[in-house]
């Protein structure tokens, strides 16, 4: 039994990284839904296909939630000489792909101001595998829609842009559970043993 994307709404340090950048900006770009699929190529080609083809990870090598999380916080220690740094040296750890790395999280930094999760939502080979089993997930989200007025607060408060009266339960939901504040009381959350697909 799985929760579908719920990992993504309520652990995700990455996700919160994206969801404070956001409030930097009121102005939301809205990504064409196509975008959507890439995250899918992303698993395939760079989380699976070249790994198996090449004998690395280059999803790894690539990730901006990588260089936050790890490649940084790595370089920093070095850079500080801080206990369990040593024998470790910058010029060993920053090179070309460290550079490469920096750009992609500065470019995708930059569109986190402007877009939701853009991330999450173009890039994260995990968003693409939980995303699989959305329709599946014990936690659904259900819409009366006798009490919807269509009034978009859905999609104002989503992470990711969705509008809940038309795209419940989407593979692309997160289930932060943010839209079941609808002031009107018309999304629901509910535990559906088995899910469905």
């Amino acid at each position: 039994m799985g929760v579908g994307r719920m990992a993504c709404g309520w652990l995700c340090p990455f996700g919160f990284l994206q969801d404070g950048m956001k409030k930097i900006s009121k102005r939301v770009v809205p990504l064409p839904a196509w975008m959507g699929n890439l995250k899918y190529a992303s698993l395939v080609v760079l989380a699976i296909a070249l790994p198996f083809l090449l004998d690395e990870s280059w999803f790894s090598r690539l990730c901006p939630a990588g260089a936050v999380e790890g490649a940084l916080p790595w370089v920093a220690g070095v850079a500080l000489k801080v206990p369990g740094s040593r024998g470790m040296s910058l010029e060993t750890m920053v090179g070309t792909s460290f550079w490469i790395k920096m750009a992609i999280l500065v470019f995708f930094l930059v569109t986190m101001v402007y877009v939701k999760r853009p991330f999450c939502r173009t890039s994260c080979p995990m968003g693409a595998v939980f995303s699989l089993f959305n329709k599946m997930s014990l936690v659904r989200l259900k819409v009366d829609p006798e009490g919807c007025t269509q009034c978009n607060f859905c999609r104002d408060v989503c992470p990711v842009d969705l509008v809940a009266y038309r795209q419940v339960d989407s593979p692309e939901c997160i289930k932060c559970l943010e839209c079941t504040k609808c002031p009107k009381g018309a999304i629901k959350v509910t535990l559906t043993p088995g899910g469905r697909l």
